[in-house]
């Protein structure tokens, strides 16, 4: 019999003050949004639905490449991160029908089994980040999912809201934040 995979289930992450502080940077005007004619892959993924824009926050090899960066260390503090790999805003435009995007780690390389992937919600929305055991866990405002980095999930797009966005948050860690619910 095999373990059950580490994830976790963290709401309400911020108090009110400090979700409305972040989420006025993320969802106003401030951010920079860059267009990814892809999700996941850049040789794999070639249908026109197949796309996102996104603002790096932070890369291992150069900290701090947003001027947001200050916005997120309420978010950074919840979750006892030790080192920081990479914080990255994903956002999903609205479409017709959900679109489950490729199952793929955000980490490839020895530090996926020792680090820690999370996926950060801005709004209550009907998309939602899925497992390859299809768990889907919903896009809901100020809260998170955390899984370990070599674990497979998706994005599903959203379709009542023009836009789905979350921080994507790779980190090493050792202890795990309070207030998780195990699934």
């Amino acid at each position: 019999m095999t373990n059950p995979p580490e994830r976790y289930i963290f709401k309400n992450v911020l108090s009110e003050t400090d979700f409305q502080k972040v989420s006025q940077v993320v969802l106003g005007s401030e951010i920079d949004w860059y267009f990814n004619p892809w999700v996941v892959n850049q040789e794999e993924e070639k249908d026109s639905t197949d796309f996102q824009f996104v603002h790096t926050v932070w890369k291992e090899e150069q900290g701090a490449v947003s001027h947001a960066f200050p916005a997120f260390y309420p978010l950074f503090e919840k979750l006892n991160i030790q080192h920081l790999l990479r914080a990255k805003l994903n956002l999903s435009t609205q479409t017709p029908e959900h679109i489950l995007r490729p199952f793929h780690t955000d980490l490839i390389d020895e530090v996926a089994d020792l680090g820690w992937t999370a996926v950060y919600s801005f709004s209550d929305n009907n998309g939602c980040t899925v497992f390859e055991d299809d768990r889907a866990i919903p896009s809901r405002a100020n809260c998170l999912v955390l899984f370990k980095s070599n674990i497979k999930h998706a994005g599903v797009t959203a379709t009542n809201i023009n836009r789905r966005v979350v921080l994507n948050i790779n980190f090493l860690g050792k202890y795990l934040p309070e207030n998780l619910e195990k699934f």
